[in-house]
């Protein structure tokens, strides 16, 4: 099982295992549990033994279970084309600033806090930002810290001119949890 640094823990449900050696129509009387070794860090990559127990089956059958692992990585980055020039920082406060630009002018800008959270910015070839996109860690939003990447940009009068903001954030942030 996999999932990428700043998303949820993944849930162990029928979906996260496979059952093999049983003949023709037969099932499992009772169904295994599943549970993580210890809580799988969200924040960095890494991973985490998948423990299963408590099958049953028919007298004719021995349950015997095998290791699972959830790996956390960090989302693979789009490589650009050959044409596009990629300019990568590596901050002091342990962030990464990735600015792609393309043959036209237009710019990608990729900003990753050390704590996960990510901001894309795209602009087009006269540097007006088209989209501004904002993924929160599951770290940052518990915690009630954001930075949005609009520092800097023209104050819009005009509705269809106006920078659009696009915020995920992690489950854990609800109606009566919020973000602060």
């Amino acid at each position: 099982m996999s999932a990428y640094v700043g998303d949820a823990v993944p849930t162990l449900d029928q979906k996260a295992y496979k059952i093999e050696g049983l003949c023709g129509d037969d099932e499992l009387k009772k169904a295994p549990t599943l549970s993580y070794e210890s809580t799988p860090d969200m924040t960095k990559p890494g991973s985490v033994k998948i423990v299963a127990a408590g099958a049953e089956a028919s007298d004719n059958y021995e349950v015997s279970y095998g290791t699972g692992t959830l790996t956390v990585s960090n989302r693979p980055v789009t490589p650009p084309s050959s044409s596009d020039k990629t300019e990568v920082e590596h901050n002091q406060d342990g962030s990464t600033t990735t600015t792609v630009t393309k043959p036209d002018g237009s710019q990608t800008i990729t900003h990753e806090t050390a704590t996960g959270t990510e901001s894309v910015v795209a602009k087009d070839k006269d540097s007006n930002v088209i989209s501004t996109e904002v993924k929160v860690s599951k770290k940052d939003a518990e915690s009630g810290r954001l930075e949005l990447p609009i520092e800097g940009e023209k104050v819009s009068k005009d509705l269809d001119d106006a920078v659009e903001i696009s915020i995920d954030v992690p489950s854990s942030v609800t109606a009566t949890s919020p973000y602060r």
